[in-house]
């Protein structure tokens, strides 16, 4: 039997690289679905021999061993080939391949294990320290407290205790990718609303100023994007800046030519750009284009991946899921659910954005820097003190608070477009 797969983590050495980082001292061996494991060669029979007086010696059977799969792993060919049937640690004990969906690192996560990276589930009963790393393609669930640090994870994050710098994100392989398919959504319905608004400029202008009417279309456009929908060129701008960190952290496929075709396409409505769009029905193209785009972004991530986490401070948390802050502070944090947002604690300063809804305790304070509260147009916020200058906003709409209040929610009126509260 062939093992083809490594058993073992692999050290790297001095040779292997002209710079070393010795937070990457190791490779976790890992595979994905499909990757082969082992090979069975059938036994071939051997050749008589003689003995010593010149007597043929018969050779003996061969024994015919064979591959046994367990868990996560699948025979084909008759047996004869092994391949991993889910992602994770190939293992072979006892004469059995498996795999192993889980690394447990019973230390703190330092230079002494170096960056942690796998494609199944991670498992610290000690800390990640400051500037460290975990990747995993499953849950990452630490025990301890993470300091400074960077922890990505296809599937769901537990901290079992502080969170206190650095980034988190859960379900999304990279920060922002949330806000930016809110973005392109956005950017979706405003280019509606400009073609719609182009359109009727120009008729007015066929009505009214007749030597105005030969302008081309980028004209009106123009026009109007320097005085009606001003939020476009600068919410391009914002995308843009998304993009070009996607490309520089991505391999060139079918969602990065997107990327590059959405970069080409936002040029012509910053500055002078608008000019050079010959016919409004080219907004229809873009927002087609913006449509592909965010449906790439949505499909890479895990709708159910979820953060939880005790008390947290200058942190950036995302998640494809739902996040729950259950710790008694959290403060000055930059936090993304794509679901729901549970804070427990005191929430002072910092940015808090939810797909649904928020659910929070007590929200700012009078003598500190601005805190933001902010929901997709059909969610809600709840809070049970807020304080004077919290920011809310549900969807384009936001409001200031100027009174402290107890036990609102604040929604949406679809008549007046305005945020209104109730109390709970």
């Amino acid at each position: 039997m062939e093992l083809v797969c490594d058993l073992q983590p692999r050290l790297i050495s001095a040779g292997d690289a002209e710079r070393i980082d010795y937070r990457e001292r190791r490779l976790i061996n890992s595979v994905d679905v499909g990757e082969v494991l082992a090979v069975w060669h059938p036994p071939v029979p051997g050749m008589a021999g003689r003995n010593v007086y010149g007597d043929e010696v018969p050779v003996r059977p061969p024994k015919n061993q064979e591959l046994l799969a367990g868990r996560g792993v699948k025979l084909l060919n008759n047996g004869r080939i092994a391949v991993a049937e889910i992602p994770g640690r190939p293992v072979y004990r006892s004469g059995v391949l498996s795999i192993s969906q889980q690394v447990v690192v019973e230390q703190d996560v330092s230079l002494t294990t170096g960056n942690i990276r796998f494609k199944g589930d991670v498992l610290v009963l000690g800390n990640v320290n400051e500037g460290m790393e975990i990747e995993a393609g499953g849950i990452v669930d630490l025990k301890g407290n993470c300091y400074h640090a960077k922890i990505h994870a296809g599937s769901h994050v537990r901290i079992g205790k502080k969170l206190i710098g650095g980034t988190v994100t859960a379900g999304i392989m990279e920060p922002g990718l949330t806000e930016a398919a809110e973005l392109l959504s956005k950017l979706q319905k405003e280019l509606q609303l400009l073609a719609a608004a182009g359109l009727q400029l120009k008729q007015q202008a066929v009505q009214g100023a007749p030597k105005l009417a030969l302008r081309s279309d980028g004209y009106f456009l123009k026009l109007l994007l320097e005085t009606r929908f001003t939020q476009i060129p600068k919410q391009f701008l914002q995308l843009g800046a998304y993009l070009q960190k996607l490309l520089e952290n991505q391999e060139f496929d079918e969602r990065s030519e997107l990327a590059v075709a959405v970069c080409t396409r936002s040029k012509r409505f910053l500055g002078l750009g608008p000019l050079s769009i010959s016919s409004i029905d080219e907004l229809g193209e873009t927002a087609a284009l913006l449509g592909d785009l965010k449906r790439y972004l949505e499909s890479s991530v895990d709708d159910q991946a979820q953060i939880a986490v005790g008390y947290c401070q200058n942190a950036y948390l995302e998640a494809s899921g739902g996040i729950s802050i259950r710790g008694p502070l959290i403060y000055s944090c930059t936090v993304i659910s794509g679901a729901d947002l549970l804070l427990d604690g005191e929430c002072r300063c910092g940015s808090y954005y939810a797909k649904q809804s928020i659910s929070a305790e007590v929200v700012g304070s009078g003598a500190m820097a601005a805190t933001k509260l902010e929901v997709g147009e059909d969610g809600y916020i709840r809070a049970a003190v807020v304080h004077p200058g919290v920011e809310i906003k549900i969807g384009s709409a936001k409001t200031v608070i100027q009174h402290k209040q107890y036990y609102q929610e604040y929604r949406l009126d679809p008549e007046t477009g305005l945020v209104t509260n109730t109390g709970m």
